[in-house]
């Protein structure tokens, strides 16, 4: 399991090798401002699909395609 957290200008990935930590404080900035269930703004796709992926390589998977 991987949890996604905010921490000042970093956003924090933790899985069960430990914390992982990716600084990109205008992402954190503008997620801090969501609410829950809001969506994501798209001047921050790629942010957020960098991060994703990430978080995905440190599980050692890859996301399903949508074919």
């Amino acid at each position: 399991e991987i949890s996604l957290g905010l921490v000042g200008s970093e956003m924090c990935i933790r899985d069960r090798h430990g914390i992982h930590v990716a600084e990109d404080p205008v992402l954190v900035e503008t997620l801090s401002y969501l609410k829950l269930e809001q969506e994501v703004p798209e001047e921050v796709y790629q942010s957020v699909a960098t991060v994703l992926s990430w978080a995905y390589w440190l599980k050692g998977q890859v996301p399903q395609t949508l074919e």
